[in-house]
C-alpha cells in the first residue's frame, strides 16, 4: 500500500543523472478508506462501514531505476482493531443477522511503473493487489473469518530528497508520496505516506 511509492522517490533522485541501480525502501503512511461504490453488494458496503476511516500500514519496497524510468515493487502487511457488528445483509437496525467483527488483516502488494521529468518530482502508475481478512463471530457464535480479494489500479505523485548517487556509491533518501486510485474499487481509497531508503 505504501512501500512501493517510496521506492520511486529513489528513482527519482537518480533519474536526473540517468542513473541504473537499485533501490531498497521502508515506508509507512495511511489510507483513507473511500465509501465502496454503489454497485458493491450489501455484504461489501457493511464490511467497509466498520474499518475506521483511515488505515496506517508499513512495510518495504525493491526498486530499480532505468535513468528517466523505473519499476517499484512493495508491500505491507497490517491487523486492524475493529469490534463492533457489520451490517453484511443490509438491514439496519436489525443486529440480529450481523456478525460481530474482531478485527481485520489487509495484506497488499503493489507494483509501479515510473517516469521521473525533473529531479526531485516523479509520477506513476500502478496496482494494488491483496486480500482483506475478516476475522468475526458469526450470528450462531461460531468464529470464523470472512476474506475478500480485491484490486485497485492508481496514480502516484511524489517528491524524493538525498544523496546524489552519482558522486556516493550507497545514497540515502527520503520520500514523500501519494497514490490516488484511478477509480473507485470496493476497500481502496487514497494513500500518503513517507519512505526511507537507500540506493546501490
Amino acid at each position: 500500500m505504501v512501500a512501493p511509492t517510496a521506492l520511486a522517490q529513489n528513482l527519482n533522485d537518480i533519474a536526473g543523472k540517468k542513473a541504473v541501480g537499485v533501490g531498497i525502501f521502508y515506508g509507512t503512511g495511511e489510507i483513507t478508506v473511500s465509501a465502496p461504490p454503489d454497485s458493491a453488494t450489501a455484504e461489501v458496503k457493511g464490511y467497509s462501514a466498520v474499518l475506521p476511516r483511515t488505515i496506517t500500514g508499513s512495510g518495504p519496497a525493491l526498486g530499480l531505476s532505468f535513468g528517466h524510468w523505473g519499476v517499484v515493487f512493495g508491500g505491507d502487511d497490517n491487523t486492524i482493531n475493529i469490534n463492533k457488528p457489520a451490517d453484511v445483509s443490509g438491514t439496519p437496525g436489525n443486529l440480529g443477522d450481523d456478525p460481530f467483527v474482531r478485527s481485520a488483516r489487509r495484506v497488499n502488494r503493489s507494483i509501479s511503473i515510473l517516469w521521473q521529468p525533473y529531479r526531485w518530482v516523479y509520477f506513476g502508475l500502478g496496482q494494488d493487489n491483496g486480500t482483506i481478512s475478516f476475522e468475526q463471530v458469526s450470528t450462531a457464535g461460531v468464529q470464523e473469518t470472512r476474506r475478500f480479494n480485491y484490486a485497485s489500479s492508481f496514480y502516484s505523485l511524489g517528491l524524493a530528497f538525498g544523496f546524489d548517487p552519482s558522486k556516493n556509491r550507497v545514497a540515502p533518501i527520503v520520500t514523500v508520496f501519494t497514490k490516488v486510485p484511478t477509480s473507485l474499487t470496493p476497500f481502496s481509497g487514497v494513500t500518503n505516506a513517507v519512505g526511507l531508503g537507500m540506493f546501490f
